[in-house]
């Protein structure tokens, strides 16, 4: 059984950030994450510097067009600028509509708080979008996340954290194979092959590194059987703990948890281990595990997109990303191209499921666990190619049957 780590990742997007004596951190896969220990945003709103200059610049920009529209035409009589009692009177339904859409509710205390963050959030999107029309690949829009701060999102939602481990264990496969992309088709999907499960809700749990592992491990399984059996998270969550340096909704790591169901002989059906987004006591039971028996651990080449596609074209794979930027937060569609993003500063666990073109762009098809409001009814395409844009092969592994 070969089995590899490049260090610890407390896949925290889903992983929030538990400093221990040793500096060991983890954290929370979800935005919201740490909302269910510690809702710190709830008692005040503080606007961060980030979003105080981009509201700043949008201002100046209106400021500017509106200089410039009056310098040139103002021989046509000027619309009436809008009512600022009529802007909010709109801004107030629409973040009523929101809360429905959404079913947020809120303490009466928090209401105001939230609804001055979701109205930072659409300004910022609707400026975002006017900015970078018709020059951009992916657009924003409002979603589940549009009453959190960047800040909080990602302390929330994003807390993978990377550790290099002792150079003596990193037994990284280098194939000669891997050079070798010929007769790999321009797009693979494999949703359309039927091994890959409906898009997940790790919730109020960072969990996303249990989510990734499975989805690759739901993949190979259904490659090999020919049968697609959704697998527990839970299982992972409650069971791969402390002796696989994973914490649970507190962090963790895709290959520590493929290292546990390796030990364990299998994982158990998500049908018979349910996921319930909280840390549990282990009930694995091994009457029903369906997936991951015999299997062996496989690490790529750090940062080669090459092997990465040569994988991809095998079986799923789980990937670990930079998730940490505002316009990932509220990702719409379109193929993702943050130049921002870090390939090393990784914080969300994720599942690439495919690759493609688009108005020539090639991205990745990645699976996230944040439910099928965010996103592409769940998924993104992710840039491919560019340089190892956001850390898409800085952390891929996948387990082999």
């Amino acid at each position: 059984m070969r089995y590899t780590t490049r260090g610890l990742v407390g896949l925290g997007a889903c992983c929030l950030i538990v400093a221990v004596a040793l500096a060991f951190v983890v954290g929370p896969c979800a935005a919201q994450g740490l909302l269910g220990h510690i809702r710190p945003a709830e008692h005040k709103h503080t606007t961060n510097d980030k979003e105080h200059k981009l509201l700043m610049a949008a201002k100046e920009e209106e400021e500017v067009d509106d200089h410039h529209h009056h310098h040139h035409h103002h021989h046509h009589p000027r619309q009436p600028a809008p009512n600022p009692r009529d802007v909010e009177l709109e801004e107030q339904r629409a973040f009523t509509e929101w809360m429905r859409t959404h079913r947020k509710s809120y303490h009466h205390d928090h209401f105001l708080p939230r609804f001055e963050i979701w109205k930072t959030n659409n300004r910022w999107i609707t400026h975002w979008n006017k900015k970078h029309a018709n020059a951009s690949s992916f657009t924003v829009a409002i979603n589940q996340f549009g009453d959190l701060t960047s800040d909080e999102f990602n302390r929330l939602y994003n807390g993978l954290h990377v550790f290099s481990a002792p150079k003596a264990s990193e037994k990284v496969e280098r194939p000669r194979q891997w050079a070798n992309t010929a007769g790999i088709p321009e797009s693979g999907d494999w949703r359309q092959k039927g091994v890959v499960s409906r898009v997940k809700d790790q919730g109020m749990c960072g969990s996303c590194w249990a989510f990734s592992t499975t989805g690759s491990t739901e993949g190979i399984n259904a490659i090999t059987t020919s049968r697609l059996v959704p697998l527990s998270e839970q299982n992972l969550v409650d069971c791969a703990t402390a002796a696989y340096d994973n914490y649970g909704c507190n962090g963790g790591f895709m290959d520590n948890a493929f290292r546990y169901i390796i030990d364990n002989k299998g994982i158990d059906s998500e049908a018979s281990y349910p996921y319930v987004a909280a840390d549990g006591q282990c009930r694995f039971n091994p009457k029903t595990v369906y997936g991951g028996k015999g299997g062996t651990l496989k690490s790529l080449p750090k940062g080669d997109e090459k092997a990465l596609l040569v994988a991809a074209a095998r079986q799923p794979i789980s990937v670990g990303i930079d998730a940490g930027r505002p316009s990932f937060q509220f990702y719409s569609k379109g193929v993702y191209n943050e130049p921002e993003c870090s390939s090393t500063e990784l914080n969300h666990g994720v599942l690439i499921v495919g690759w493609g073109v688009e108005r020539g762009q090639a991205y990745w098809l990645v699976k996230n666990s944040w439910g099928q409001t965010w996103g592409m009814d769940g998924y993104i395409k992710m840039s491919r190619d560019k340089n190892n844009q956001c850390g898409i092969a800085t952390l891929a592994s996948y387990p082999s049957m």
